[in-house]
């Protein structure tokens, strides 16, 4: 990234007026911050995470490059969850068994999340609340105090939040029970701090849920806040809590067509669940996981590898080969110094901590991200207005703003009916070049970055519109292979996943091969449920919908009634109608 991560912080630190010390409080010391801040020092990912997060902003567009013993935590994490959502709770103790032995485990953040899963797998055991309260006050402990002074001068995350509400919701109706006004102070808390949805969403609905089980609203007010969530929940595209609230919002309806859309809602969103075996119930500490992570040791040995580059020669200069030799193994893990060394003799610009924009301020990201929810929905015209604003303050000497620009702006521009598509294909490929200047046929050896996987698909796409499918299939099959060759869990490349996988069923199934179109579709909706996504439900469903359709497989209405539900549940629209309006036009019963 061009700008540093610490002048970031800083930046979102004065946009909420908050000291040194409120952020950092029981995560690091304020000398340590400080020079974290000035770019002294990069702090490690979960240090960073949890930064973020206590200013209220989502990690979600950090990307980040890292050593192999910093993954295999983040990977734990959420194999361990997974294990839990499937009820493997023996299996995911193991797993948490295997997390305490790394050498990290014993700090606060590390301790925290132990502790917490802990207290999760106790209470899905229906142990005594005391067992349960006795891993989660120790999970508290580790960055908050034990009751914490919920007002203007203390910073909490929303997960941090949501362990108190946890720890609420396990006293309930025991000898611990804690305060219903606790519960309003908590909720009013989340009210006076400013987060983004995606934060928001981990917290907020469950409050909700506990706040109309206990009566402490009136219908009118218990009715709204519902909605709030529910809209938290379809704007972020998240599945925790989604069930619960639409259970609320059908007790609190208005009249007879609400609470039918309420049903239809929830029987879906039940429905899927159900086919995959999956469980957000009773487990509120579920975290959804949508983040782009790489190997350190995999970006340098393959794009050495994609340049035919002897160790001997990339390492001249720079450190020993047997030590290059390390780190490409795992073995070792490469200083921000070195690995910047590295890339550059390499003519790649990768960065420990990256986002798809070189930016100063994190509005900029924001402003990112919502593009990429607009263009989701295919709302075009919202989305060009949001890019015209965007590209007024991107720094346009820097070669990845540059790339991003001129991808936004061709994309409009073939809407528009501006390029052919045959125009757009080859000023693709120049895009292409910016940050990867190689032959076509070595484009696939290199680690790509999300934004170049953007464009090869974009080119897939544009090959399929001009009527080339087979071409379109075999660039997506080549990306595909790309990110299997990647040795980091799918869970870390969901967006990479979901843009490929639902293109490339589609064409596949488009081809004559309505069997393995299923197959990817399925395998995609069991990632998107396993990390907790929801909102390329419909698509995937509308895929399995045409494949099965295309060799008479009656149980296709199935697939079709809930492609349906969930596109109008995440708002897209346009697909929701086209599916109505084909629905009513073949006389399908979809009861």
């Amino acid at each position: 990234m061009s700008y540093h991560i610490g002048e970031v912080i800083v930046s979102l630190r004065g946009e909420i007026h908050c000291t040194q010390s409120q952020l950092s409080k029981k995560l690091c010391s304020v000398t340590e911050l400080t020079r974290i801040e000035s770019n002294q020092r990069v702090p490690n990912q979960f240090l960073l995470d949890m930064l973020f997060e206590r200013l209220g902003k989502a990690t979600d567009r950090l990307e980040y490059i890292l050593p192999n013993a910093v993954y295999q935590l983040y990977e734990l994490r959420f194999r361990i969850q997974r294990e839990i959502l499937y009820r493997r709770l023996e299996a995911a103790e193991e797993l948490l068994e295997e997390y305490e032995k790394k050498k990290a485990a014993y700090q606060p953040l590390h301790t925290q999340f132990i502790e917490q899963e802990r207290a999760q797998i106790a209470w899905l055991r229906k142990k005594e609340a005391g067992s349960v309260l006795e891993h989660l006050q120790k999970a508290i402990a580790q960055t908050m105090e034990e009751e914490p002074v919920l007002n203007r001068e203390t910073l909490l995350s929303a997960d941090e939040i949501r362990l108190l509400l946890f720890r609420w919701e396990v006293c309930l109706g025991t000898e611990e029970e804690r305060s219903v006004r606790e519960l309003g102070r908590i909720l009013e808390y989340m009210e006076q701090r400013i987060f983004e949805t995606e934060e928001l969403v981990r917290v907020y609905p469950y409050a909700v849920i506990l706040c109309e089980r206990q009566g402490i609203f009136t219908k009118k007010e218990i009715r709204e806040a519902a909605e709030k969530a529910l809209e938290l929940l379809r704007d972020s595209g998240q599945i925790l809590f989604l069930v619960e609230i639409l259970e609320i919002l059908i007790r609190y309806s208005e009249s007879e067509q609400e609470e039918k859309e309420y049903q239809e809602f929830g029987r879906s969103v039940v429905e899927v669940q159900k086919e995959y075996g999956v469980h957000y119930e009773e487990f509120p500490l579920f975290r959804c996981f949508n983040r782009i992570f790489e190997l350190d040791s995999d970006v340098i040995r393959r794009t050495r590898s994609a340049l035919h580059l002897s160790q001997e020669a990339l390492c001249e200069d720079i450190c020993t080969q047997e030590t290059l030799s390390r780190i490409e193994r795992g073995k070792n893990a490469p200083g921000n110094e070195t690995m910047q060394q590295l890339m550059k003799k390499m003519n790649r610009e990768w960065q420990r901590v990256a986002m798809d924009l070189a930016i100063e301020k994190y509005e900029m990201m924001q402003a990112e991200r919502t593009i990429a929810k607009l263009e989701s929905r295919r709302e075009y015209g919202k989305c060009e207005k949001e890019f015209e604003k965007l590209k007024d303050i991107l720094d346009m000497t820097l070669l990845e703003n540059q790339q991003y620009f001129a991808l936004k702006k061709l994309m409009f521009m073939v809407k528009k009916q501006e390029y052919s598509y045959e125009e757009a294909i080859a000023k693709l490929y120049e895009i292409l070049k910016l940050t990867l200047e190689c032959k076509f046929s070595e484009i696939y050896k290199y680690p790509l970055t999300h934004r170049e996987i953007r464009i090869l698909n974009l080119i897939a796409v544009y090959h399929c519109w001009k009527g080339e499918v087979e071409a379109g299939v075999k660039v997506w099959s080549d990306i595909l292979s790309n990110l299997k060759g990647r040795n980091v869990a799918g869970a870390f490349l969901s967006r990479e996943w979901e843009l490929i996988a639902g293109n490339i069923a589609r064409r596949t199934a488009e081809l004559g091969d309505e069997q393995r179109a299923v197959e990817i579709c399925g395998e995609q909706m069991k990632m998107e449920l396993e990390i907790g996504k929801g909102a390329h439900m419909g698509y995937l469903l509308e895929i399995v919908t045409y494949a099965l359709d295309k060799v008479e497989d009656k149980t296709y209405i199935f697939y079709f009634r809930n492609a349906m539900q969930w596109f109008k549940l995440m708002k897209h629209n346009h697909n929701y109608l086209f599916m109505k309006q084909y629905a009513e036009e073949n006389h399908l019963d979809l009861s």
